[in-house]
This record gives C-alpha cells, structure tokens and sequence, in this order.
C-alpha cells in the first residue's frame, strides 16, 4: 500500500567516478586508466561497486594514505566505532607482503570518503598507502552504508 508508513518511496540507480586520492580533502589524485562504479539506493541504504584501473601516481604523496573519494552520497554519522566497510573483491598489482589483507572502511561522520587498509599477523592493521601500489594496480570494490539522504 503506498500510503503506509512503511511503503517504499525512494528507490534510485545510478553510476558514480570512484577516485583515489592522496588526502581526505585537496591532495592529488592518482591517474586512472578507468574509473567507474554503479550504485543502487533504497532509503537510506546505499550499496555501491566500483572499479578503479591506476595508470599513473605521478605527484601523489607516496607516504600517505590511499582515500576512496567521491562516494555518491554522504555517510550518516554513527556512534562508536561503526565504520561501514569497504570490501575488495579483486586487486593485482599491489605491493604488499605476502599474506596482507586489504580490506578498508568510510569515515562515518556525514563525509564522502573511506581509506583503504591492510592486515598483516606482523603489523596488524595499517593503512595502505601509495607506495603499495603500482602505476598498474586495479581494484574492484563494493561497500554499503547508510546516507544522510
């Protein structure tokens, strides 16, 4: 029934441009060869894929973090440690040690970024940063959060 309180009334597809830069805001952005991500929101509910082909980390800050940016929608602000989670399906050029799990998360404060992470059983859970990928690196991701839209 549409007139429930309950009925669904805000349903949208979409595509989106991930990027990966090298701060959460300004920075320099790595050089992509594509860079393209698809998107279904119900609700609140964002669920997004995406795809990003590196061709080029020329002026990037090699040291510093790699950031997702350009999410859709912001995040809505949770409480404690409720970070929604970035998943990685598939990444080959990385140069990480053997056995490192890259994994990452979305700041959950209203923002429209998330960092990418590795886990290794010596260093534990790191960001990964620049100089742990190539001019060559892909990865294919999907994540799901709640917006403030």
């Amino acid at each position: 029934d549409s007139a429930d309180a309950n009925a669904l009334d805000d349903y949208e597809e979409g595509t989106w441009t991930p990027q990966f830069f090298d701060a959460t805001s300004g920075g320099v952005q790595a050089g992509v060869a594509t860079a393209t991500g698809i998107y279904v929101k119900v609700g609140s509910l964002v669920n997004l894929t995406c795809e990003i082909n590196v061709n080029s980390l020329s002026g990037v800050t090699m040291g510093n973090a790699v950031y997702l940016r350009n999410l859709p929608f912001p995040t809505k602000a949770s409480t404690g440690n409720m970070y929604p989670t970035i998943n990685i399906g598939y990444a080959t050029a990385l140069n990480v040690t053997a056995g490192t799990s890259i994994t990452g998360f979305l700041n959950h404060n209203g923002s429209s970024y998330g960092v990418l992470t590795g886990f290794d059983a010596a260093g534990g859970i790191t960001d990964l940063s620049f100089t742990e990928l190539s001019d060559n690196a892909n990865l294919t991701m999907s994540m799901t959060y709640r917006s403030t839209s």
